[in-house]
């Protein structure tokens, strides 16, 4: 049991084939233009996939709902940033949700203008982009970034950024550990009893929730 306790969540997540993967992640395609995304062969693959038109809804994309955005550059969050346009919605997504997984998706690759964009985000992938490539990026995304290893890294980050010891990140960890596999977990619970009153919370939350689901 003493060994049991101490586990890392890394060597405590259990494995989960990608299709299981797959199934779980949720995704999100921000796109002026619909046509321009495979999205009925990719659903037929077993992927959950929305579609905006346009940034909808910020905060939703601020809390992590969506385990990864595919977001393009030209025509999208006009009104939110009229000059960066979508690279101004990467950089405030990747500020309020570092672990958030964002796809550049754009013709633009050449305009030094967007260079930033490439730069914050996960990967690029250039339009037109044909269903096997995009089926072939999205796997290697969910199998390398929708883990336990990535988020719980990330949240390791964030707690050393803003002064936490490390031997108070392994009492996290451990505590972290126990309550994925116990019967019942319950994020905001767990962010009370064991980080108390944190920066970047709704950041954490979002984090955490999502080891949790991978234990579930």
């Amino acid at each position: 049991m003493f060994h049991r306790r101490h586990k890392s969540i890394r060597s405590a997540a259990p494995s989960a084939p990608l299709v299981e993967l797959i199934k779980r992640t949720r995704i999100l395609v921000i796109d002026d233009v619909e046509t321009e995304f495979p999205f009925s062969i990719l659903k037929k693959q077993g992927y959950a996939i929305d579609y905006w038109a346009d940034v909808n809804d910020l905060p939703k994309l601020e809390s992590g709902f969506y385990d990864i955005i595919i977001l393009d550059i030209g025509g999208i969050g006009q009104e939110l940033d009229d000059v960066n346009e979508g690279v101004g919605v990467l950089r405030h997504i990747k500020q309020t949700n570092p672990s958030q997984i964002v796809i550049a998706y754009s013709g633009e690759a050449h305009d030094t203008h967007r260079i930033p964009f490439f730069q914050l985000a996960d990967e690029y992938v250039p339009k037109p982009t044909n269903a096997i490539s995009w089926k072939e990026t999205l796997d290697h995304m969910i199998g390398s970034k929708c883990t336990v290893d990535h988020y719980w890294s990330t949240l390791e980050a964030l707690l050393r950024n803003q002064g936490t010891s490390a031997r108070n990140i392994a009492r996290i960890e451990r505590a972290l550990v126990k309550a994925c596999t116990g019967n019942t977990f319950d994020p905001c619970k767990f962010i009370s009893k064991n980080l108390g009153s944190i920066e970047n919370a709704a950041t954490m939350l979002s984090i955490i929730s999502k080891i949790g689901s991978l234990f579930s």
